[in-house]
């Protein structure tokens, strides 16, 4: 691959995707894109780039091309504090006076939520937080991925047993079947209560009728551009409910207080009823 040819990929990327991909191809990315040409016998890039702008490649071959720039590292409970506070801080305010029954209606978003450690995480906080209560109530996550792969994985739900998992067996026992010695599955109780969607958070508007009380959105913003990046956050934010919560990564730049809304702790942020 020439320069040019991966100017041509990067553009594309940025202007359809938004994300923020550097002009010189690193050489891990070259090293991932030399691997790219040979799993898919690509013999002519600018045959394969006018395929691409035309809109004529797979979905397996795009998603491949997507993982080479985006790195979807993710873990089981990643930035537990965040979760303590969903479990003992957020959840008790978004339910509080309120009677646990069948009009108990919760809504979670967990947007760029790669391979589902996030989703099951928040799922798994929420069974341990409602306990038997939870089948009365109208809840679960509706998870979403720019990578089909990604979620494809996410919805089978097996896991490698890894040394995060190995930490965390405490919580995750009772939520998980073993399926061999260095892999495990989580069950279809909470497997059932995720909804797999794909979506590029950089479309002009998402596919919502309804805001969310809770979004997951952490180091997702990292990826885009500086344009794309304020314009994804805005339409984020408009997807919260009033006195919704938004979770980011906690080492994030969020101009929160321009969205009105403030700041609970570390990436943690609330809508005071601001009304766009």
């Amino acid at each position: 691959m020439n320069l040019n040819d991966y100017l041509n990929i990067r553009n594309y990327i940025q202007n359809h995707l938004g994300l923020e991909i550097s002009k010189e191809p690193r050489p891990l990315i070259s090293s991932k894109l030399s691997r790219f040409s040979q799993k898919h016998t690509i013999m002519n890039w600018s045959n394969f780039i006018n395929d691409l702008f035309e809109n004529n490649l797979s979905e397996d071959i795009f998603d491949d091309l997507i993982d080479i720039f985006v790195v979807g590292h993710t873990s089981f409970f990643r930035n537990r504090k965040q979760f303590e506070l969903l479990k003992n801080i957020i959840l008790p305010e978004l339910t509080f006076n309120k009677t646990i029954n069948s009009e108990t209606d919760l809504r979670i978003w967990s947007a760029g939520c790669s391979t589902g450690e996030e989703v099951y995480s928040i799922l798994i906080t929420l069974m341990e937080y409602f306990g038997e209560k939870y089948k009365d109530i109208t809840c679960g996550v509706l998870a979403t991925d720019i990578s089909q792969k990604a979620l494809n994985q996410a919805a089978q739900g097996q896991y490698k047993r890894d040394e995060t998992a190995i930490n965390l067996r405490g919580l995750l026992t009772p939520y998980i079947k073993k399926i061999n010695h260095d892999t495990f599955e989580i069950k279809s109780k909470i497997k059932q209560e995720a909804t797999f969607r794909k979506l590029n958070l950089s479309v002009p508007k998402y596919p919502f009728i309804n805001r969310f009380d809770i979004i997951f959105c952490r180091n997702v913003f990292l990826y885009f551009n500086g344009e794309h990046r304020k314009a994804n956050q805005l339409k984020i934010v408009k997807s919260l409910s009033s006195g919704g919560y938004l979770f980011l990564g906690d080492a994030e730049k969020f101009d929160f207080e321009s969205f009105g809304l403030s700041r609970i702790g570390n990436g943690i942020y609330k809508n005071d009823n601001f009304v766009f």
